[in-house]
């Protein structure tokens, strides 16, 4: 979803899991407009939505990070 929705000229499997997403040193390095597009990605396809922005960096760690957030919000 990372890949598609932030137009990167990198496959997914390049990404990995816990490297950092937001102002990271990964080859993708994803800026604030990047987060909210993934943001308004994961509302529409899970439903799921980021409404603590204190919180938001810690969301945004990591593929990982994401996830989680999913996952717990979810209950799944």
């Amino acid at each position: 979803m990372i890949v598609e929705v932030c137009d990167l000229d990198i496959e997914p499997e390049q990404i990995r899991d816990d490297e950092r997403l937001i102002n990271g040193d990964g080859d993708f390095d994803l800026g604030s407009l990047d987060a909210v597009e993934i943001a308004a990605a994961i509302d529409f396809e899970y439903g799921v939505r980021i409404k603590d922005l204190s919180a938001a960096k810690s969301v945004f760690r990591s593929v990982d990070s994401l996830a989680e957030h999913i996952v717990a919000t979810k209950g799944w």
